[in-house]
């Protein structure tokens, strides 16, 4: 038994040790939940009907459109589940059938994106240990010998290929749910872009500036009071951080989450694409590299696999301060007179500021923020003597960018709540 490894599907992020061992590590995160005990290393016992069971069941077949022309549908279908980070081990196949996430697939079109992994050895190796090619030999379904170094490299590389099914235009193609969800996040998104992309800008927001210096998928408040040392005696929330991967788009759900809690309440056309990108570019470069690769914005992001505890890394090293006013400036439905007033100050702000060409001030606010891995610490703000504040520069920068902005688009005088105040003028453009 010590020298057999269970191969699972289980619809999770593989993980290979140093021997090479094949084993699944992870749950997915859903509906805002997180994990409350460690990590546990799933086997199977050898031979598990039950589970060969599940996996061989005819009726989940009935989720391919085109499954009459595939001997081997249910093969197929089998990878659709592992690729939507569906969890066969706590789910039933009857609810996988009726659940409104897992969208009928189309055969052809998930084959269309294998033959497009770049690396055919890749792509050979994950149709034969799927039994993509029909030969009868189920791979995914044995149990394998950790000395087999052949069938143990073979599914190493069937999960190197699944990375490239997992980025968000593969699975824009093959799953209908993928593709509903997407474009109903893209709708709220104004920017000359196809929705795909669309799509990562908003998933860029919501991520990493949304809430400021916040992880949004926490569901306990108390996290925004306390440091993450324990929470329910079982588990430090920072080693928890450390082992749980937050892959964008791997799991629909996730997505989905995004949608119900966030998106779904803003009105269309709303977040602006061209100032979260302006965003972007003056982040520090690593701050930049991360979240592109993060949001699928590079290239090199196909075998990105991010933490918890990187991305709360990346996100109070930006909101080192706290949160932003500017961060609802993104956002068309946040320009109103509500907080024309606010925007009238920064902008008399920045004149000041530019004026003395220095950022430190003799004038200065004392300010208790709370940063989750630190605690409540106190920061120092220039104030220039205004009662409204940029906690850094680099909110200004970001500012300047919304004012140049709506200065080129025209926006303020077509909207009546902002008409009559004096924006430009007071920032001198």
């Amino acid at each position: 038994m010590k020298d057999d490894i269970i191969i699972v599907l289980t619809q999770n992020i593989k993980q290979v040790s140093e021997k090479k061992t094949y084993i699944d590590n992870e749950r997915m995160i859903h509906m805002r939940k997180l994990r409350k005990k460690p990590a546990q290393k799933l086997i199977l016992p050898i031979g598990d009907e039950m589970y060969k069971n599940s996996m061989m069941d005819p009726a989940i077949t009935a989720l391919a459109v085109d499954a009459d022309k595939y001997p081997n549908a249910i093969d197929y279908v089998n990878l659709y589940l592992e690729l939507l980070s569906v969890d066969r081990l706590s789910i039933s196949n009857q609810a996988i059938l009726a659940s409104p996430y897992i969208a009928e697939l189309k055969i052809a079109d998930l084959e269309a994106m294998i033959k497009k992994i770049p690396d055919k050895k890749l792509q050979k190796r994950l149709k034969t240990f799927f039994n993509l090619d029909n030969t009868g030999r189920r791979h995914y379904l044995r149990t394998i010998n950790e000395k087999d170094i052949a069938t143990v490299q073979m599914a190493m590389d069937a999960s190197e290929a699944q990375k490239y099914l997992t980025t968000i235009e593969s699975m824009y193609v093959y799953s209908a749910s993928m593709k509903d969800i997407v474009d109903k996040i893209a709708s709220k998104v104004h920017g000359n872009a196809d929705n795909v992309t669309k799509a990562k800008y908003a998933h860029v927001y919501y991520r990493f500036l949304s809430e400021g210096q916040f992880i949004p998928y926490y569901d306990d408040e108390n996290s925004k009071e306390t440091t993450h040392v324990r929470r329910d005696g079982i588990l430090s929330d920072i080693q928890m951080e450390n082992e749980t991967k937050m892959v964008s788009y791997q799991s629909i759900g996730m997505l989905i989450d995004e949608w119900s809690l966030f998106f779904s309440k803003m009105p269309d056309n709303n977040l602006i694409m061209e100032l979260i990108e302006a965003m972007l570019k003056d982040l520090d470069s690593e701050d930049e590299e991360f979240i592109r690769k993060d949001a699928q914005l590079t290239k090199e992001a196909i075998k990105f696999q991010p933490t918890y505890r990187e991305i709360r890394e990346h996100k109070e090293h930006i909101f080192a301060k706290g949160e932003w006013l500017v961060n609802d400036f993104m956002r068309y439905d946040s320009l109103n007179e509500m907080y024309a007033k606010d925007i009238r100050e920064l902008c008399k702000l920045y004149r000041k500021y530019k004026e003395n060409y220095e950022w430190e001030s003799e004038e200065t606010v004392q300010m208790e923020v709370v940063i989750p891995s630190k605690g409540k610490i106190m920061v120092t703000i220039p104030t220039f003597g205004m009662k409204r504040f940029f906690k850094d520069e680099f909110e200004m920068i970001a500012f300047l960018n919304l004012m140049a902005y709506l200065k080129k688009e025209d926006f303020v005088y077509h909207n009546k709540a902002l008409a009559k105040y004096d924006f430009f003028e007071i920032l001198g453009m």
